[in-house]
């Protein structure tokens, strides 16, 4: 058996995995704001649940209280839930999605699903997702696809997104591309966002600037702002940010 694992903080890892941050014992979890992770007989993680002092909460990440897990050969699926258990929309509007794994058990694409397990659009108007991985199963390329099946630009002005990663597998460039291969600006005006990270004894700094299609320093059109500034704690919680 696998005993349940917590943490403070989740995000999305390169891979699609979701990925804790400041490990928690059971007893300390019990009073704390924290993710619980529960695992299937051969250690695949089969729920995530938000907490505060044990009582199942919506999200600060995706804005749900459970995400259940599913497996069949070559796929897997999430499914959002509230605090009872009853389907509900995350962030991006959607109540499930079905990941078509590699191999390597790592998703090439991933598929908006309503609570029936119908195909559904996002809050941008997407219907899946197409993932183009590297060596380390990591999204080096995205791709949207919407209700005919063509690659569209969403909602939000993103249509090929690419990835580099630094040395040590963190993502330091992510542009917007269109069809022909050109940075693409997306509503908020910018098309590549390069970040830098300094990693301290207690935390990591992280400098996110904004360009346009042209290159140029950028402001986001929703914010004004060119370059955001961000020190994570141990525990992955927000502890400075300036603009």
């Amino acid at each position: 058996a696998h005993p349940p694992s917590y943490f403070f903080t989740i995000d999305l890892d390169p891979c699609y995995q979701f990925a804790g941050t400041g490990a928690l014992t059971e007893e300390d979890a019990a009073g704390a704001n924290c993710y619980r992770f529960a695992y299937d007989s051969t250690g695949r993680v089969r729920q995530i649940e938000y907490r505060r002092a044990g009582v199942p909460m919506r999200d600060p990440l995706l804005g749900v209280a459970r995400i259940d897990f599913e497996y069949q050969p070559g796929i897997e699926r999430r499914w959002f839930r509230d605090a009872q258990g009853q389907p509900v929309r995350d962030v991006d509007g959607i109540q499930g999605e079905e990941l078509t794994l590699n191999a390597a058990g790592y998703p090439t694409d991933a598929t908006n699903l309503d609570d029936s397990g119908g195909r559904a659009r996002d809050s941008s108007g997407v219907i899946h997702y197409v993932r183009t991985l590297d060596d380390h199963n990591r999204l080096v390329m995205g791709r949207r696809i919407g209700l005919f099946g063509a690659a569209i630009t969403d909602d939000n002005g993103f249509f090929e997104t690419r990835t580099v990663y630094d040395a040590q597998g963190r993502p330091m460039e992510r542009g917007n591309y269109d069809v022909s291969g050109n940075l693409l600006n997306n509503n908020d005006g910018v098309a590549l966002v390069r970040t830098t990270y300094t990693i301290y004894p207690d935390s990591t700094q992280t400098i996110e600037s904004y360009y346009d299609a042209s290159g140029l320093a950028a402001e986001e059109k929703s914010s004004g702002v060119h370059q955001r500034q961000r020190t994570l704690d141990q525990r992955g919680f927000l502890t400075y940010e300036s603009y």
